[in-house]
């Protein structure tokens, strides 16, 4: 992930997105963040960001994407998009959701203000499309647009009036959700003496974008704040004068990222690329992304590498599982993204045993010659009592630094919990096994994994909802039987779980639905999970006939090597 630095009132902070346009987009900021001196304007830096106006909904019926919807994000995302401008109103019971007006009458199928309705009450809305006809789509959270958006996507939310009184507990849930370095905040000019009182009481530090009409408001915002971004307005039909040539030239000088809108003018558009603006907030982005790829004021290969996450393909290998299963010569590591290692079991105190035998340095190996990832999988069937014992309070605390102890040293690339029986009446020890190993993994560089295992009736999508924040991903074990896939999917949307966190698993083992006899289920599980914009699909295991006996041009693989190619 490239990152972009920054000072904000003397401290350093960073804008992170995985394109690496941004990089380039921003170079100067990292001379500023050294110290040095600000760049001259004539040095390259050609690269534009788009900023999508509330995600991009022009076609949002026929996209199934209304504004400011968890789909629409996705959308924009898998469209290249650089950065997702979205409006934040918040709850009478303090929860901040995604939606542009006060009153919820345009956007659902309500009525009524927000700030007088509970989350519980605006959580049963629908979103209405553009004509006004009624989608299936919930009201999105902050927190949920934040989650799903991890690591893929800049975020500006539009403060609205009202909005920026809550500033210091908007930036707390920002800070809470660790996307500190994928936000800043847009307000108006007016709102600058309460963001600087609430930056000078201790509020957490968060970019901020001031929108500015003149070179003099510019030099005064820069002098005060030193912000990585500056909005110079430019209202539609309006001809740039000199003042905010002068205004756009100064912060650009200064490595400051300009932003502008831009309307249907393509000549003003060159222009203001020219002048050295550096963002186009747009309500048309295919378009204006289209026009900068072409005029090479957009890194389009580089976009198009980093912009879309890759699609995992996870094989699931339990090594230790007798003489059924390939050893680590007999298997093609560059079929996948990621390899999930069994045999790897919790005991009631906290203590884990190690029946992988004696290759897993094997495995790795081969796995990161091929550039492909190993995941320690801690768990699996038949082992519910055994993880009670140690999620307890008595002895979590071992258990997890056991967890991290092996993963350290073996070198492995992160931890999946497989957790299968006895989670009723037992959610909240899960769940704080995942906020304490979570915390122990964060810090780490390069930072490793964390999954979880679901299987259904087990673990319910409302606990799933629970641990998303601090997962990589959540693997369904849709195995089963032929309606599992769309089931656990729908039900999990329902819960309000991002569609890139989950994991479709399929069944290749002989006797599962998915198995090597019937390619075609496969390649509809895999065609639905890439249309739904999931992060990918794990495939259970390499017990499978194909992989057993080493068939690797067989049309059942074939279909998975389309995908890793």
């Amino acid at each position: 992930m490239h990152m972009i630095q920054a000072r904000v009132t003397g401290q350093r902070i960073l804008l992170a997105c995985s394109m690496v346009a941004v990089t380039n987009c921003v170079a100067a900021a990292h001379q500023i963040a050294k110290g040095s001196e600000p760049r001259q304007r004539n040095e390259p830096r050609r690269n534009v960001l788009v900023a999508a106006h509330r995600g991009g909904y022009a076609n949002d019926k026929a996209d199934d994407a209304p504004e400011n919807s968890l789909a629409n994000l996705e959308l924009a995302i898998r469209r290249g998009f650089d950065v997702y401008e979205t409006d934040i109103q918040r709850t009478s019971d303090g929860i901040f959701v995604i939606m542009h007006d006060e009153t919820i009458d345009r956007e659902t199928n309500g009525t009524g203000r927000i700030s007088e309705m509970t989350y519980a009450e605006v959580r049963q809305l629908k979103k209405r499309f553009r004509d006004g006809s009624l989608s299936n789509h919930p009201v999105a959270t902050l927190e949920q647009l934040l989650t799903a958006g991890r690591g893929r996507i800049l975020f500006k939310p539009d403060l609205k009036k009202g909005v920026i009184s809550h500033f210091v507990d908007l930036t707390k849930l920002i800070h809470r959700c660790e996307m500190q370095d994928q936000v800043f905040l847009r307000m108006g000019l007016g709102d600058r003496k309460k963001i600087a009182k609430y930056f000078g009481e201790g509020c957490p530090k968060i970019e901020v974008m001031f929108k500015v009409g003149t070179s003099k408001q510019a030099k005064s915002v820069i002098a005060q704040f030193q912000p990585a971004t500056l909005q110079v307005n430019l209202e539609k039909g309006e001809v740039v004068s000199e003042d905010k040539a002068a205004a756009i030239n100064y912060a650009a000088s200064r490595g400051v990222l300009v932003e502008t809108h831009v309307y249907s003018d393509v000549k003003q558009w060159d222009q203001l690329a020219a002048l050295g603006v550096r963002m186009f907030h747009t309500a048309a982005p295919d378009r204006v992304l289209a026009h900068l790829q072409e005029k090479g004021f957009h890194a389009t290969a580089s976009r198009q590498a980093g912009a879309v996450p890759e699609f995992w393909l996870i094989g699931s290998y339990p090594s230790g599982w007798g003489s059924k299963i390939p050893r680590p010569n007999e298997i093609d590591f560059t079929l996948f993204t990621h390899i999930m290692h069994f045999g790897i079991y919790p005991t009631r105190r906290g203590e884990i045993t190690d029946e992988l035998g004696d290759d897993k340095a094997d495995v790795i190996k081969r796995a990161h010659a091929a550039g492909t990832k190993v995941v320690a999988v801690i768990g699996s069937e038949g082992y519910g009592k055994q993880f009670v014992g140690a999620t307890s309070d008595k002895f979590r605390k071992r258990f997890v630094r056991n967890i991290i102890d092996f993963m350290k040293k073996h070198k492995y690339d992160g931890i999946s919990i497989d957790w299968e029986e006895d989670v009723p009446g037992h959610e909240e020890q899960l769940s704080q096994l995942m906020v304490e190993l979570h915390a122990e993994l964060k810090d780490l560089e390069p930072r490793p994994l964390l999954m979880i295992d679901v299987i259904s009736g087990l673990i319910p999508p409302s606990l799933s909802k629970k641990v998303e924040p601090l997962v990589d991903s959540i693997n369904l074990m849709t195995y089963f039987e032929k309606g599992d896939m769309e089931e656990e999917y729908n039900a999990h949307i329902k819960a309000g779980i991002s569609a890139q966190k989950l994991v479709m698993g399929a069944g290749i083992d002989d006797d599962y639905y998915d198995n090597h006899k019937h390619p075609e289920r496969l390649r509809r599980k895999m065609r639905f999970s890439k249309d739904k914009g999931l992060r990918g699909v794990e495939f259970w295991s390499f017990q499978a006939t194909p992989i057993r006996k080493k068939q690797w041009e067989s049309e059942f693989l074939r279909i998975i090597r389309q995908y890793r190619d």
